[in-house]
C-alpha cells in the first residue's frame, strides 16, 4: 500500500501493524564472512594540525573517540590501520590543482607565521583555520577514506570470490570500514573563487575524493553518499551536481541563515546529475530519534535500494547530536545505530564511514561506538518514538514533490503519505517537557485547577498552525534563495567563458597578425632583389634585412651594414662596410665606407644595422681577427 511502483523492496505496511516502527525487507542483508574484521582507519599525525586560540574543531576531535573505542574494548574487534598521505592526483580527481596549490601554500605562510591571526583565519575567527600542518593532517585524513572505501570494495571481491558454489547468488557483505579522521571535508571544493577554497574547517573533501578515486579507477561504477551532519555538505554537493554515477543524501539544517545557506530540496542535480542531488533539509531545531528514521523510512531507504549503489560512503558528522551545542537538534546515541542498521539493510554493497562534524567530545565518542557496534554486527538499542515535530511532514512532503519524478519508489499515493503521517502520530508519545514549557494540563486535577485550560489548547493550537505556516514559508524562502543562488552560478559560469572566450579571441587575432606579418615578409622575398637593390642604391627610410647587434652579431671591421648618412634622424640609409670600430665607457662609434665610395668617421652605433648573414663565419672570424689587429694600432684611447 506504500508505494506505487510493485518492484520496491520497501512496502509501508497498514497502520494496526505498526508500520512507522519498522519495515519490512523483501530482500534480505548480506552476511558477512566468518572471522573477518571491520577496519577503523586512525592516525595519530592529523593531531598536529591545531590552532593557538580557542577553536571548535580541536586537535583532540579523533584521538579522543580513538581512546574511547579503546576503553569500551572496540579495538579488539577491528583492525586498526594508519591509512596514507593523499597524493596530488587522487586529491585531482574531484579538485582543482588551483585549490590544491592554495592549500598548500596557505600552509606554508601559516607555517612561516604562526601568530599572525588574521593570516590563519582568512574567514575570521571560528571559521577555517590554517597552520603548519594543515596540508598534511588533511591529506592522511583523505588517504584514510580512500583506504577505507577501495578497501571494502577490494575484501566484497575476495568475499564474492569464495562464495559456497558457483550456483550460490547471495554475495558475502564484506565487512565495514570506520575512519576516525580530522579535520572535517564535505564543505570543502564548493567555491570555486580564486584564493578560496578551503572553508567550514575543511581543506579537502575526503569522502568526495574517495568516491572520486573508485569512480575514476573502475572499482565501482555507482557510488551514493549519505551525509547526516547538521551542517550541508556544500562542497559534496557541488562536486557531484552533474555526475551521473554519484547519488548524493544530506540531511541538515536549513534557513535562518544556516550556514552554508546551502541544499535546499529543489536542488536535485543538474546537467547529467539530474535526480542524484536530494536534500533532505530540517527547517527546525531540536529534531529527534523519530524525526530522522521517518525521512530514512518514507524517504532515503527507498531510494538506496533503487539506485543500488556499488558502494556507500557515510559522512557521519555528530553535530546533530543531542548535547552538542551547534547543531541544536536532539538525536541519540541510539538514533545514530538505528539510522545505520537501516542503510545497512538498504543496500548489499560495502559501507565505508567517515567521521565529518561533531564538536562535544563526549556525545561524539558516544555516537562513533554506537556506530561501530552496530558495523560490528550488535543490534541497536531500542529507542521511544516519539511524536514528529511540527515542520517534518512539510519538509518530507516537499523532498518527495520535487525527487518523486526521478524515483519511481517515491512515487506514493497521498492516502499512503497520509497513513504514515498518521501511524506515527499514533505510536508516538509527546516529548518529556518541563511544566514550565507545557502549554496545556496533562491531567484531569490540573483542569479542575485551571479553568483556562480550554483557552490555553486553543493558543497552543493557534502556536501549531503558525508553527506551521512559518515552516511552509521559510520553505518557500529557501527554494525562491536557492534558485537564485542557481542563477548568480549560471551568470558566474557564463562569465568565466566570455573571459575565456575572450582570451581566445585575443590570442587567435595574435595568431592572425603574426601570419599577416609573415605573409608579408614572403611577399616582400618574391618580389626580387632588384627592386630591394634599386631601393638601396638611391638610399631608403626602412632597411630591410637587418638585424639587432649581439653578442652573435657583433660590430667589427669588414661587417656589412646599412648606415644612415649624415647626422638627422630623416637621412637615408644606405648599404655600407664597416671599417674600424671604437669603444669606451661613453659608447660605441664605427668608421664606415659606403657602396658609392663615400666614407664617414665616428659614427654613433646606433646610426648602423647590421645586415643579416652579411658573412659566414670564416669571413666573420677573419675580420674579427682583423678589427683587433687594427685595435691595437689605434691610440691608447680607443683601446677595448
Amino acid at each position: 500500500t506504500g508505494a506505487c511502483c510493485a518492484s520496491s523492496l520497501w512496502l509501508l505496511l497498514p497502520p494496526c501493524t505498526g508500520s512507522f516502527s519498522r519495515i519490512v525487507l523483501l530482500n534480505p542483508c548480506r552476511a558477512m564472512p566468518r572471522g573477518a574484521k571491520p577496519k577503523l582507519y586512525y592516525n595519530p599525525e592529523m593531531s598536529t594540525h591545531t590552532h593557538p586560540w580557542a577553536h571548535v574543531e580541536k586537535r583532540t576531535r579523533a584521538s579522543d573517540v580513538y581512546e574511547h573505542l579503546d576503553r569500551a574494548g572496540l579495538l579488539g574487534s577491528v583492525q586498526v590501520l594508519p591509512g596514507h598521505s593523499a597524493s596530488d592526483e587522487e586529491l585531482r580527481t574531484v579538485h582543482t590543482q588551483r585549490h590544491i596549490d592554495e592549500v598548500g601554500r596557505m600552509t606554508a605562510a601559516a607555517r612561516a607565521d604562526p601568530t599572525n591571526r588574521e593570516l590563519c583565519e582568512p574567514d575570521g575567527p571560528g571559521g577555517v583555520y590554517y597552520s603548519g600542518h594543515a596540508d598534511a593532517a588533511a591529506r592522511l585524513a583523505c588517504g584514510c577514506v580512500i583506504d577505507a572505501a577501495v578497501g571494502v570494495l577490494q575484501d566484497s571481491k575476495n568475499a564474492t570470490a569464495t562464495r559456497a558454489s558457483p550456483g550460490d547468488k547471495a554475495r558475502r557483505r564484506a565487512p565495514p570500514a570506520f575512519a576516525i579522521v580530522r579535520p572535517p571535508g564535505h564543505h570543502a571544493g564548493a567555491d570555486p573563487t580564486d584564493g578560496h577554497h578551503a572553508e567550514g574547517f575543511c581543506f579537502y573533501n575526503s569522502v568526495a575524493v574517495a568516491a572520486g578515486v573508485v569512480l575514476a579507477s573502475g572499482d565501482a561504477q555507482k557510488v551514493a553518499i549519505l551525509d547526516w551532519d547538521v551542517h550541508h555538505g556544500n562542497g559534496t554537493q557541488s562536486l557531484f551536481y552533474e555526475e551521473g554515477r554519484c547519488l548524493y543524501i544530506p540531511l541538515h539544517r536549513f534557513g535562518e541563515r544556516w550556514y552554508p545557506e546551502t541544499g535546499a530540496a529543489c536542488e536535485t542535480g543538474g546537467g547529467g546529475g539530474q535526480g542524484r542531488n536530494l536534500n533532505v533539509p530540517w527547517t527546525s531545531d531540536g529534531l529527534a530519534d523519530s524525526d530522522y528514521l521517518a525521512a530514512f523510512r518514507l524517504v532515503l531507504c527507498p531510494v538506496l535500494a533503487q539506485f543500488s549503489p556499488d558502494l556507500l560512503l557515510l559522512s557521519a558528522g555528530f553535530d546533530a547530536a543531542d548535547g552538542d551545542a551547534q547543531g541544536k537538534m536532539k538525536v541519540t546515541a541510539a538514533g545514530f545505530a538505528q539510522m545505520t542498521q537501516l542503510l545497512l539493510s538498504a543496500v548489499d554493497c560495502p559501507v565505508a564511514a567517515a567521521l565529518e562534524g561533531g564538536y562535544n567530545s563526549r556525545v561524539t565518542c558516544e555516537c562513533c561506538e554506537a556506530v561501530l557496534r552496530v558495523l560490528l554486527g550488535s543490534s541497536p538499542p531500542a529507542t521511544s518514538p516519539t511524536l514528529l515535530a511540527p515542520s517534518v511532514e512539510p519538509t518530507l512532503r516537499s523532498v518527495l514533490a520535487h525527487n518523486a519524478p526521478h524515483w519511481s519508489g517515491l512515487r506514493y499515493s497521498e492516502k499512503a503519505v497520509q497513513d504514515f503521517f498518521a501511524e506515527a502520530a499514533r505510536v508516538g508519545s509527546a516529548p518529556r517537557v518541563s511544566k514550565r514549557q507545557r502549554t496545556a494540563p496533562a491531567f484531569a486535577d490540573e483542569e479542575r485547577a485551571n479553568p483556562r485550560a480550554a483557552e490555553q489548547q486553543k493558543l497552543a493550537e493557534k502556536r501549531a498552525v503558525r508553527e506551521a505556516a512559518r515552516g511552509a514559508a521559510e520553505e518557500e524562502r529557501a527554494e525562491s534563495a536557492a534558485a537564485l543562488a542557481r542563477a548568480e552560478r549560471e551568470v558566474k559560469a557564463a562569465r568565466r567563458r566570455c573571459r575565456e572566450a575572450e582570451e581566445g579571441l585575443q590570442a587567435a587575432e595574435g595568431r592572425l597578425a603574426a601570419a599577416r606579418e609573415a605573409h608579408a615578409l614572403l611577399e616582400r622575398g618574391a618580389g626580387g632583389k632588384e627592386e630591394e637593390e634599386e631601393d638601396d642604391a638611391n638610399g631608403t627610410t626602412n632597411p630591410r634585412g637587418t638585424v639587432l647587434w649581439s653578442s652573435s652579431v657583433r660590430c667589427v671591421p669588414g661587417r656589412r651594414c646599412f648606415a644612415q648618412f649624415g647626422v638627422d634622424d630623416d637621412e637615408l640609409w644606405f648599404r655600407a662596410t664597416v671599417l674600424q670600430v671604437y669603444r669606451d665607457d661613453v659608447g660605441q662609434w664605427a668608421d664606415v665606407k659606403y657602396d658609392d665610395g663615400d666614407e664617414e668617421r665616428m659614427k654613433p652605433i646606433k646610426r648602423i644595422k647590421a645586415l643579416e648573414d652579411s658573412s659566414s663565419d670564416e669571413e666573420e672570424e677573419a675580420a674579427t681577427a682583423q678589427g683587433v689587429q687594427a685595435q691595437l694600432s689605434v691610440s691608447p684611447l680607443w683601446v677595448l
